[in-house]
């Protein structure tokens, strides 16, 4: 009996042996969650992935030790998938947290997560206006450093007529506070230099011929809107002896004015919130010289003159040639005479 009962299992194991092997092949998803490995506390915490075919449904979320876990909506990019897990909510004792994808196909459900641990902002620099920025994710953290500048160095300017001027000074391009060194020591606060004193730029030594109704005219340096008044001779003019226009500052003394001014040398002067400028002209009795007029009559005179020389000079030449044409022909009669005597 007990051999009939080992045949039997015998045959049956040569059976079994003779079936064709079968094999059971993994089936699941290859999915890869993309993101740092790790990252800051108090920041927003990025992954993606990609789902692949023949996944009825799936979804993501995340696991923190303490708080526990929850799912994160996804933005959709072709096939690829991105969230966010926002990590100000993680306490100080969380060392790392999770971030899983779950799926179901049409016979099982499959879960992938990824472990990322925890740390605090680090790096980067703070500056008088900005905070340090994490190197790991790039928000801001921290305090303003008041002693660290970004200084521009700005050189001195010395004032004209018409501009301002400054002196040397370093200013900061962050903070905009100005200083008097280059380490941003010692702040300063006026660097400016008012422009020179107002000057009479034209107008000035004109002449006039007393009892003329001639109108004349005055240009300040200073602005047209610091206009304040004009004296002449000491003595404030009403607005009805002249008139004032821009470019710069442009007074006009009336001609009815200028012919009831006395012989004599008198003084103008404009005054403007810069200060006064002030020039001088004379009420002539001779009717006045034209510059213009007196030089191009020196210049035809002059070339007269010229003229002239020229004339004698040539005249001088001819009568030297003359003359030792004369000499020639005499020398010439000479020689004959003594030939014939011969």
């Amino acid at each position: 009996m007990k051999k009939k009962i080992l045949s039997m299992i015998l045959s049956a194991c040569t059976v079994f042996m003779l079936l064709p092997v079968i094999t059971f092949a993994d089936t699941t998803p290859n999915i890869s969650i993309e993101g740092k490995d790790v990252y800051c506390r108090n920041a927003s915490y990025s992954f993606s992935f990609e789902i692949p075919e023949g996944i009825k449904s799936f979804s993501a979320g995340y696991e923190f030790e303490y708080i526990g876990v929850g799912k994160i909506p996804l933005k959709q990019n072709g096939n690829t998938y991105t969230a966010i897990v926002n990590t100000s909510e993680a306490s100080e004792d969380e060392q790392s947290f999770k971030v899983y994808v779950f799926m179901e196909t049409e016979n099982d459900a499959f879960r992938v997560e990824k472990t990322i641990a925890l740390k605090d902002h680090s790096g980067g620099i703070a500056t008088c206006s900005t905070k340090a920025h994490c190197e790991t994710c790039g928000n801001e953290y921290g305090e303003y450093d008041e002693d660290t500048h970004n200084i521009k160095h700005v050189n001195a300017k010395a004032p004209t007529l018409f501009e301002e001027g400054n002196i040397e000074y370093w200013t900061c391009t962050g903070c905009h506070k100005i200083y008097s060194d280059k380490d941003g020591k010692n702040e300063i606060s006026d660097v400016m230099i008012d422009k020179l004193p107002p000057e009479i730029i034209k107008g000035n030594g004109q002449v006039v011929k007393v009892g003329d109704k001639k109108a004349l005219s005055f240009t300040s340096s200073a602005d047209f809107n610091e206009f304040k008044y004009v004296i002449v001779d000491e003595e404030e003019l009403g607005l009805d002896n002249y008139t004032v226009q821009q470019g710069s500052t442009i007074v006009t003394l009336n001609a009815d004015y200028v012919s009831t001014l006395a012989l004599g040398k008198h003084t103008i002067t404009i005054g403007s919130e810069r200060g006064e400028a002030s020039a001088e002209f004379e009420v002539s009795e001779f009717e006045p010289v034209n510059e213009d007029e007196a030089e191009e009559e020196t210049k035809k005179e002059d070339k007269k003159t010229e003229t002239n020389t020229s004339v004698i000079g040539n005249a001088g030449l001819w009568m030297s040639l003359m003359f030792t044409s004369l000499d020639a022909m005499g020398i010439g009669l000479v020689l004959n005479k003594k030939r014939k005597n011969k």
